[in-house]
């Protein structure tokens, strides 16, 4: 609960803090609204340089979401159907500050 609150206050540190932990580390968020959240704000801090990847394996059914600025790379992977809808959410979500910037 106290990285939520950190992430509230301080959203830009809190993604570079846990994106440096992902890099280390090498693995995917387990949380779609961590994710999902993480990816916004790292959009909203570079949106030049952000990029959103989205790939499906039709062999393996996984979805794999990628959001980078080449610095700080995020990832989420689900097999999930429901999933899809966040997906678009989270889509039109970027758009928007794509399109406002």
């Amino acid at each position: 609960m106290e990285d939520k609150k950190k992430y509230l206050e301080n959203g830009d540190f809190y993604v570079r803090e846990l994106a440096r932990e992902i890099v280390l580390n090498m693995v995917y968020f387990d949380s779609w609204d961590e994710f999902a959240a993480a990816v916004e704000q790292l959009c909203v801090a570079e949106p030049r340089k952000f990029r959103f990847v989205v790939k499906y394996r039709h062999c393996d059914g996984k979805l794999v979401l990628k959001g980078t600025d080449d610095q700080v790379c995020l990832k989420y992977r689900t097999e999930q159907q429901q999933d899809i809808k966040k997906l678009e959410k989270l889509n039109s979500v970027l758009m928007r500050h794509a399109v406002a910037k």
